[in-house]
């Protein structure tokens, strides 16, 4: 973790950081297929389509802050493997690397929990996990006034028995809805 501590205070930086309010806060969803998967776990489930909410609050200039709640389903390939449902509970931490009026590069790190749970009742070990996953996303995303629409590339490392790797590639949109001055003031 050291490693990362230099880099990150090099970035953030040199961000030219000043504080701002609150203007606004972004929620969406998204829709991400997963391209390449653990040869170990591919052989044994084939994973659905993610599905996920997402609030985003620009924190500073560049900086963004925000949560994610993702489902899918780890499909069984062979009889003796069990459908497993996934719920990621994620917070992210993030930055816009290139920005003008309607274009914007994010990139960004999530944290979190993977929590599965044994979908069929016939198997009973461990019914209920929770796993430590965290994703680095880069977003490229266009702006039309309130609405952010934008693709998604994230690199998954869950830390459950194998080590799991999962690349996903999506799309999704987001509404940016302003918050009113009252609540900037209180922040502030």
């Amino acid at each position: 973790m050291r490693i990362f501590s230099l880099p990150l205070f090099l970035i953030l930086g040199n961000l030219n950081l000043s504080a701002q309010p609150f203007s606004s806060i972004e929620i969406g969803g998204a829709l991400s297929r997963p391209s390449i998967q653990d040869e170990s776990y591919s052989s044994r489930w084939a994973l659905t389509d993610a599905y996920s909410i997402q609030l985003r609050v620009p924190y500073y200039r560049k900086l963004t802050i925000g949560a994610e709640y993702t489902y899918f389903i780890y499909k069984g390939k062979e009889e003796g493997y069990s459908d497993i449902s996934a719920t990621n509970y994620s917070a992210l931490i993030g930055f816009n690397s290139f920005r003008n009026k309607r274009l914007n590069i994010f990139l960004g790190i999530n944290v979190g929990i993977q929590r599965t749970l044994l979908l069929d009742k016939k198997f009973t070990s461990n019914p209920d996990e929770s796993e430590l996953l965290y994703s680095l996303v880069f977003e490229p995303q266009i702006s039309f006034k309130r609405v952010v629409i934008f693709g998604s590339a994230t690199y998954q490392k869950i830390y459950n028995y194998r080590r799991q790797h999962i690349f996903y590639i999506g799309y999704g949109v987001r509404l940016r809805i302003g918050l009113p001055n009252k609540i900037q003031e209180f922040i502030e």
